[in-house]
């Protein structure tokens, strides 16, 4: 009996020990997305950037105002305003008033078995007309060529 498990106690520990080599070599070969050169892409397709956002009226417009100095040709934002008590709609309002690349989408309830986010994601995913959606967080900012880097990104990995 002891025998067993001290057979089964080294399988498990070499289980584990290539289960880990394997997520150490593994991410070293991930190509990370500031390696990716800017240059060289010809197709544009639409991008549609759904942003779901809830209580974010400390950095919402910076980060907004980041991502509307994308140089990327073709994209629209869409903020989904997930039940805000704070300005953040107000905000919103005010920079989609000031640019028509950006939808805005206000939830006043969460349905029946939705989560927050996820739900907000949804909305704002049925609203996206891009060929390529990009979900991120409201108070990310962005490079202006992260676009261009994550388009020619997946075109190379195809």
């Amino acid at each position: 009996m002891l025998e067993t498990l001290l057979i089964l106690s080294i399988i498990t520990f070499l289980f584990f020990l290539i289960s880990g080599m394997e997520i150490i070599l593994g991410n070293r070969e991930i190509k990370s997305l500031s390696d990716v050169q800017p240059k060289g892409l010809e197709n544009f397709p639409n991008i549609s950037l759904v942003i779901p956002a809830c209580h974010e009226e400390e950095e919402i417009e910076k980060a907004l105002q980041s991502k509307l100095e994308l140089d990327y040709p073709d994209f629209e934002i869409i903020v989904v305003d997930d039940r805000s008590t704070d300005r953040t709609g107000e905000i919103v309002d005010k920079v989609a008033a000031e640019n028509p690349k950006i939808k805005v989408i206000h939830l006043a309830e969460l349905p029946k078995g939705w989560l927050g986010k996820n739900n907000a994601m949804q909305q704002g995913a049925k609203t996206a007309s891009g060929e390529l959606l990009l979900f991120t967080d409201a108070d990310i900012m962005m490079d202006k060529s992260v676009l261009i880097r994550a388009v020619k990104f997946l075109n190379d990995a195809k």
